[in-house]
């Protein structure tokens, strides 16, 4: 049980010191009721704040921090406006600007059909 305890914990610190993620500070969890509706522009949260979807539990999350430190400072100032922020690991690419995500989706698609074209030399051949 022990050794299961300390792989968990090993595995945590690896995810936390990824490239790929960052710290950010979660101000509320909730999970959507079909046929809901959820205004996020409503709730005039700050500007660094994202609506985080995932199957079926949203999350309202603030901020891409490289350094912990750097989200517990926001951490205490949101939580003079917001009852019990805490701090989690989440995926940077859910904090970049829209875009940068157009332009990656678009190189999904491109890496598609060349993927395609080339099965189909490969075939024909």
């Amino acid at each position: 049980m022990k050794l299961l305890f300390l792989l968990l914990v090993c595995i945590s610190i690896l995810y936390a010191k990824s490239d790929d993620t960052c710290y950010s500070v979660q101000l509320t969890s909730f999970k959507f009721k079909k046929n809901s509706t959820y205004d996020f522009a409503a709730h005039n949260y700050p500007k660094t704040c994202r609506l985080i979807s995932f199957s079926n539990i949203n999350s309202v999350r603030c901020g891409c921090y490289e350094k912990y430190r750097d989200a517990t400072a926001a951490l205490k100032k949101l939580s003079k406006k917001y009852p019990k922020p805490i701090i989690v690991n989440t995926y940077k690419y859910r904090f970049q600007k829209l875009k940068k995500l157009k332009k990656l989706k678009n190189y999904k698609k491109i890496t598609k059909k060349l993927q395609k074209s080339r099965k189909r030399k490969i075939f024909q051949k």
